[in-house]
C-alpha cells in the first residue's frame, strides 16, 4: 500500500514494513520525505516498524538524520524499529558511523527483522524489568 510519494507501507500482522521509494536521497526533497515519514509514525504509531532499505543505493548524512529522528519518534510511542535490506555501500556508511552498533538494529531481510522483533518481545515477556 503506497501512502506517500516517498515510501510505501505494507503490513504483516502487527508489523508495518516501510519501503522508501527513493534510490538515493535527493537533498531538495529530504525535508518533505522526513515530514511524511514522521507524520506516518505520529498518525499510525506502529509498535513494530521495519524499514526496508533494499532500494536505497546511496545515503547521506541527511538521510541518516532522518532515520535517527524516525527511530526516536517510534521509540517515543514505545515502538521498536529494525532496518534491513541494505546494500554493501549503505551498510558501510552505517558501520563507519557506528550506527550499526550504537543506535540501529540491522538485519538482512524483512523476515529476519520480523523474527528478531518477535524474539525480543518474547524475551521481554519472559523477563520483565522491575521498576
Amino acid at each position: 500500500m503506497s501512502i506517500s510519494r516517498f515510501f510505501s507501507v505494507e503490513h504483516r500482522g502487527d508489523v508495518a514494513i516501510l519501503t522508501p521509494n527513493v534510490r538515493q536521497t535527493d537533498l531538495r526533497e529530504i525535508n518533505d520525505f522526513q515530514n511524511e515519514l514522521l507524520d506516518f509514525v505520529e498518525h499510525y504509531k506502529p509498535a513494530k516498524l521495519v524499514v526496508d532499505l533494499s532500494v536505497v543505493m546511496r545515503t547521506s548524512s541527511w538521510f541518516l538524520g532522518v532515520l535517527l529522528r524516525l527511530e526516536r519518534r517510534v521509540a517515543a510511542h514505545q515502538g521498536v524499529m529494525r532496518l534491513c535490506g541494505m546494500n554493501t555501500v549503505v551498510r558501510e556508511v552505517f558501520h563507519i558511523t557506528a550506527l550499526d552498533r550504537k543506535k540501529f538494529q540491522i538485519v538482512g531481510t524483512i523476515d529476519e527483522a520480523i523474527s528478531d522483533m518477535e524474539l525480543a518481545a518474547q524475551s521481554r515477556q519472559q523477563h520483565p524489568r522491575t521498576a
